[in-house]
């Protein structure tokens, strides 16, 4: 692999062309299993120090300090775009996608439900193994899964077995500590994450029902290092896909439940990140079903009635019941955001149409962080009385992005930045599609530039508004911002294109636009901020 880079990235260290003969998938192991392309299973290892890459850094570098023999060097780099258009290497290329996960799924007679399902009893009838022990023992929920839970999920794993291998499955499934282990998984990691949805302090595992238990349970499976139990997580995903229509259909009041709305979302995340090719394209068939569900439900919406807020003399079972109610509300409040950055991702990702457009939201503001972990209703009604209620409770983001205002302190910050962000991704999404499909050699258009230039002034404006905060900006969201930067001054399908997801005339037809890119960047390095349009506008 390393070899394959050095010869891409660095044609001017070689004799010809790329200086040998261009390097065989027959020399690279391109085994990549479920995890896909990123996960760099190489028999030789993966060593960037053999290869050359100041070619790059002399691209980047400040132009105040470049004397006029650098001028070859975009020579070099335009050379290699046209060296690497050949069909030897498009080819190359096109081999490492298809091989990857990141391809389209072409089905085989063998995909099914019971090719997943075989793996429900992946770690055997021995639970005391050590690729068993590292899930066990983390402890974020107060209450440990019963027998009982157990039981009631393994008569849902039942329905979908064969009659002849319920008996293998019954004795092979786990045990409620290994599940019970599972579940401590997920939420360990999932009280990380800035916009967490699932509120574990008042999580009641045994309460439960058994698809929900299915979905986080698989989702804590594929969160852990151990593959056997990523296969376990995967048939169990297999089977909450498959149950939770049936259960939506025995009574359709439970589409405005969040317990199944949260298990839907959990499993269809489970199946987008999956890295194979099967799970993802029936992943991302779904989420429309999800997002009817909550826009039907009403949760785009500002709320039409305002939660008691608790008092100082509430005690006892009326102030654990304001707690509940405000626990479900805000539940659904984050999932509508974490659904939303979910949209914009995989938008990014697979450079396709966001399902929920930002300008539908009026979800207002999520509370702080500390109110979302307070433990139990005693700590939650300190907090909450503690700090000061700000007017803007029902500040949304379309609000935001017509007048964008210093966040409340009282609010999720960090989480609500990230959903900034999200929603400009969708209004640079608009303008990259009205910029592809109007482009034309040597045409400029104003409109498309002026909308560039605004797009880049928002960016700015978020970012200056984060900066004046109190709140410093987390890498998450100096991450997000940065990338969609990037989706402003780059196609990065393009790029994919050209680099083998498509074929050889792909990769001639945005060859053009690449060389434009590279002469520019090469030009004018370091003034991305300040770019107020495409290269072929000009």
């Amino acid at each position: 692999m390393s070899g394959f880079l050095k010869d891409v990235m660095t044609p001017h260290l070689a004799g010809n062309s790329f200086g040998c003969t261009p390097p065989t998938w027959s020399d690279v192991n391109t085994g990549f299993g479920t995890r896909g392309l990123l996960d760099f299973t190489i028999k030789a290892g993966f060593d960037f120090n053999n290869a050359d890459f100041g070619f790059i850094d002399q691209l980047c570098s400040d132009p105040n300090s470049i004397d006029t023999n650098q001028q070859p060097i975009l020579g070099q780099a335009l050379d290699a775009l046209e060296i690497y258009g050949s069909r030897g290497h498009v080819a190359l290329g096109a081999e490492a996608y298809k091989r990857s996960s990141l391809t389209v799924w072409e089905p085989t007679q063998d995909d099914s439900i019971s090719a997943e399902l075989k793996d429900l009893s992946a770690l055997g009838t021995d639970h005391s193994s050590p690729g068993a022990q590292p899930i066990i023992n983390r402890h974020c929920l107060r209450e440990r899964l019963s027998r009982s839970a157990r039981d009631k999920f393994l008569g849902m794993i039942l329905n979908h077995c064969r009659l002849e291998k319920s008996h293998f499955a019954i004795k092979a499934f786990l045990t409620q500590e290994v599940l019970d282990g599972l579940l401590q998984s997920f939420f360990s990691h999932h009280l990380k994450q800035t916009d967490s949805y699932i509120h574990a302090p008042s999580f009641q595992p045994n309460a439960q029902k058994s698809e929900f238990l299915g979905s986080i349970v698989a989702a804590g499976a594929v969160l852990t290092d151990i593959s056997v139990v990523h296969k376990l997580g995967f048939a169990m995903q297999e089977a909450v896909r498959t149950t939770l229509p049936t259960r939506l259909e025995e009574s359709n009041a439970r589409t405005r439940e969040l317990w199944a709305v949260q298990a839907i979302l959990c499993e269809i995340e489970v199946g987008l990140w999956s890295g194979i090719k099967r799970k993802t394209e029936i992943a991302e068939s779904h989420p429309q079903i999800l997002y009817t569900m909550l826009r039907r439900g009403g949760r785009f919406r500002r709320p039409n009635t305002t939660l008691t807020a608790p008092h100082p003399q509430d005690t006892g079972k009326s102030l654990h019941h304001k707690w509940l109610e405000w626990v479900e509300e805000e539940s659904f409040k984050r999932m509508v955001w974490h659904a939303f950055i979910l949209v914009a991702q995989v938008s990014m990702a697979m450079f396709t149409n966001p399902v929920i457009s930002f300008a539908e939201l009026a979800t207002p503001l999520p509370d702080s962080r500390e109110l979302w972990l307070a433990e139990d209703a005693e700590q939650w009604k300190t907090v909450y009385l503690s700090r000061p209620r700000s007017q803007e409770r029902h500040l949304s983001v379309v609000d935001f992005l017509r007048e964008p205002i210093e966040l409340p302190e009282d609010c999720g910050v960090h989480l609500f930045r990230l959903v900034i962000l999200h929603a400009v991704w969708g209004m640079i999404w608009q303008h990259s599609q009205l910029h592809s499909a109007l482009k034309r050699p040597g045409h400029y258009d104003p409109a498309l530039t002026l909308r560039h230039q605004d797009l880049l002034k928002m960016l700015h404006y978020v970012r200056m508004n984060i900066s004046d905060c109190q709140e410093p900006a987390s890498e998450e969201t100096t991450l997000v911002m940065e990338l969609l930067h990037m989706y402003l001054h780059m196609s990065l399908e393009d790029i994919e294109l050209f680099a083998g997801n498509g074929d050889l005339g792909d990769a001639r037809r945005v060859l053009p636009s690449l060389q434009d890119w590279v002469r520019w960047t090469a030009i004018t390095p370091g003034h991305l901020a300040r770019r107020t349009s495409y290269p072929s506008d000009e």
